[in-house]
């Protein structure tokens, strides 16, 4: 039994799936601790749109943390944040027209998972949700409850009453259509 296995706790899922331990990451690839190379598709559950450890955003962060800038204000306002948000509108709501307004949450996908059927729930009036096979959300009880992979499914056994678990594209193979099978149901 390696130091993880003895002291990593158990709720952590993803860990248990591969005995492969990652030392090295750059744009899509994976370097093992014996410098074996493997394509990233999973991107840190979408978090990593510009791949791991990219030139402009890596050299960007080096300056932001040797200028002792703030990291974390949780609910404060920051300059960080303020300027985030004037280059959003800028550049994605002006230019398309869009009135909206931004959650910030924690970067724990459960919470955002968790805030988004807060949300939609009582916007849509409905209290049933369809969840996609093969998702994986994070590991709040709201996120667990959407989660179709078999190994966290019984760890939300409470909440999962309103959840309908239908197939992702390409699920029953490429003859199928998945959006007729939802459709349908």
């Amino acid at each position: 039994m390696n130091i993880l296995e003895r002291y990593e706790s158990v709720s952590q899922n993803y860990v248990r799936n591969s005995r492969i331990a990652f030392d090295k990451a750059i744009g899509s690839e994976l370097f093992d601790e014996s410098g074996a190379r493997y394509i990233d598709f999973y991107s840190s559950s979408g978090t990593l749109s510009f791949g791991h450890n990219n030139s402009g955003v890596r050299d960007a962060l080096v300056r932001y943390l040797s200028e002792d800038r703030i990291v974390q204000s949780s609910d404060k306002t920051s300059v960080a944040k303020r300027n985030f948000v004037e280059e959003f509108v800028k550049r994605v709501l002006a230019p398309r027209g869009l009135d909206y307004r931004i959650l910030f949450t924690d970067p724990a996908a459960g919470t955002a998972a968790e805030l988004a059927l807060r949300l939609a729930r009582p916007f849509k009036n409905r209290t049933n949700v369809i969840a996609f096979t093969n998702a994986s959300h994070g590991l709040t009880d709201g996120s667990l409850s959407v989660v179709s992979k078999h190994l966290t499914r019984h760890q939300s056994l409470g909440v999962r009453a309103n959840t309908i678990f239908m197939p992702y594209c390409g699920y029953f193979g490429e003859n199928t259509d998945t959006v007729a099978y939802l459709r349908r149901y």
